[in-house]
């Protein structure tokens, strides 16, 4: 992150405190990375990982968050939107924080990290066979073997478009995994930019009650006693109440998980059409009408 030492020669002496990059105290979008503090407000439209990602991080160290979801050559642009250094932190990092930087440490010096583009092509066939045995199959006469067959190909493909929509297969070329993803989004229905913000927030967030969307599910499940109350989302921008019908439909959620994991896929196709029409933000060069277009298609 040395790269905004040009830009500190403007204000180089700056140092700015905790309390001063609070959201409460700014409206500009301030976080803290490597003892830095950089101003993303004019950028967070056009982040690639969404908007929300770097609004729930306004005012905190997000080094760990950076340092997972970005490769080394992400950083080099940064420096333009470094304003100043930060003072220390008073909270050290958790023994548990500098066990996973050991270990995020290790898995990269394994070269874990790289990409296996056999097993890609692998899965890729196996997911083709399993689509063209569905056809046949549906086609035989054989409903149910050919129903099982779809899911197969449903679940082996959606995990190709979760390391797609984490540009996680080609790396480099963006539009390599976006033209996977979208292809994936065609053959499931889950829409990528709608996936993109809410997965991307979900990892910087995991299972914050009132930040994760990838666990609220009021009023019909809650996986926290956090909800027994009312609390706002703060994805959703929205208050998920715990009244009597939340009570009730909780109090019988051992009885309905199951049954409403049969249908919560059409939520998220709900949910994918609803991200596009209501102007949410879409990172793929198909643009918000190809993006449509491939949801219809579907």
């Amino acid at each position: 992150y040395n790269n905004c030492e040009a830009d500190l020669m403007i204000n180089k002496d700056k140092v700015w405190t905790w309390d001063e990059i609070q959201p409460d105290r700014t409206d500009r979008w301030i976080v803290a990375i490597d003892g830095k503090a950089y101003d993303v407000t004019d950028w967070a439209s056009t982040h690639p990982g969404g908007p929300l990602v770097l609004q729930h991080h306004r005012g905190r160290d997000a080094t760990d968050a950076v340092s997972a979801f970005h490769r080394p050559n992400a950083r080099k642009m940064m420096g333009k939107y470094c304003i100043g250094r930060m003072e220390p932190n008073p909270v050290p990092p958790s023994t548990a924080t500098l066990e996973y930087r050991k270990l995020a440490a290790a898995v990269e010096a394994a070269g874990l990290y790289k990409t296996s583009y056999a097993f890609y092509a692998g899965t890729l066939a196996w997911c083709a066979l399993l689509l063209g045995a569905a056809w046949w199959l549906a086609g035989a006469g054989y409903v149910i073997p050919g129903a099982l067959a779809v899911a197969l190909f449903w679940q082996q493909v959606a995990f190709v478009g979760h390391d797609a929509g984490h540009h996680a297969i080609a790396h480099a070329s963006r539009r390599v995994d976006e033209v996977l993803g979208l292809g994936v989004n065609a053959a499931v229905g889950i829409g990528l930019s709608w996936w993109n913000n809410t997965h991307n927030t979900h990892h910087c967030v995991v299972n914050s009650a009132d930040c994760d969307p990838d666990i609220q599910f009021m009023p019909l499940v809650a996986n926290s006693p956090l909800y027994f109350k009312s609390l706002f989302s703060k994805y959703h921008m929205d208050e998920m109440t715990f009244d009597a019908a939340a009570r009730r439909l909780i109090s019988i959620q051992h009885f309905t998980f199951l049954p409403l994991l049969c249908i919560a896929r059409y939520g998220l196709y709900l949910q994918a059409f609803l991200h596009l029409l209501h102007g949410k933000p879409v990172y793929t060069r198909a643009g918000r009408w190809g993006e449509l277009g491939v949801q219809l298609g579907f």
